[in-house]
């Protein structure tokens, strides 16, 4: 009880409040990182996945960032998910990466206003994105600049319904990779994203052969792209 927190590992305290403002807890029981990589190895580790109370973090009211990433969580307890951290006005960075966790908790996450970056990658339980309830929560992070759901089940149908959703006006990078996207570019419905200034589509079975004359004026409008569409032809398999 009497020593410092701000002296601890993983944690980031504001040197002039004395206040935690990030919070490091990825594979806090050090089972995933090997060689490298993270590891979330399916189904038959999924009999261990545990049920997180969010409400443990409200405490910390300058938090900026939180790392929850690779620590087999497979979800929230009941009433105490990620609408919780709405109290957190600064809360921008949330990592959940390689979890367990499902669509269900998009909800929770349309309370995040301030969230700027949402990483999702390796949570390979998401991808019902066509649902109305994803969309609609999406379209709350207005601040959204950050959006990386690769490695997910996310499918190249459902992107419409992604750009719909997200706030085109201020997502920056796009991260689509590992999708196992198959087929023509999903062009026109990228076009939605005018202001990307990255976007990852590494890791798919895309070809850029058979797009309409409508659909090159569609990429066109990424004019603020500092890094080039990335993707796999078809004819290399």
């Amino acid at each position: 009880m009497s020593s410092d927190c701000c002296d601890w590992e993983r944690v980031l305290c504001n040197s002039t409040t004395g206040h935690v403002i990030e919070l490091l807890l990825h594979d806090m029981k050090q089972q995933y990182y090997y060689n490298g990589f993270y590891w979330t190895t399916g189904t038959i580790h999924e009999k261990h996945n545990w049920l997180l109370n969010v409400s443990l973090f409200q405490p910390f009211k300058e938090l900026t960032s939180l790392d929850l990433s690779s620590n087999k969580i497979g979800g929230c307890i009941a009433h105490e998910g990620f609408e919780r951290l709405a109290v957190l006005r600064r809360l921008e960075v949330l990592n959940l990466a390689n979890n367990y966790f499902e669509d269900s908790i998009f909800p929770s996450l349309s309370q995040l206003s301030s969230l700027t970056t949402l990483v999702l990658v390796g949570n390979d339980r998401l991808g019902n994105w066509t649902t109305a309830a994803g969309s609609k929560s999406l379209s709350r992070l207005d601040n959204l600049e950050t959006l990386d759901i690769s490695w997910t089940n996310f499918s190249k149908s459902a992107i419409s319904s992604l750009s719909t959703a997200v706030k085109s006006s201020s997502l920056r990078n796009l991260n689509l990779a590992g999708l196992w996207m198959e087929g023509p570019l999903p062009a026109q419905e990228l076009s939605a994203f005018e202001n990307l200034e990255r976007l990852d589509l590494s890791d798919n079975w895309l070809t850029e052969y058979g797009l309409t004359p409508k659909e090159f004026h569609g990429l066109s409008k990424l004019s603020k792209l500092k890094h080039k569409l990335e993707f796999i032809p078809e004819s290399n398999f």
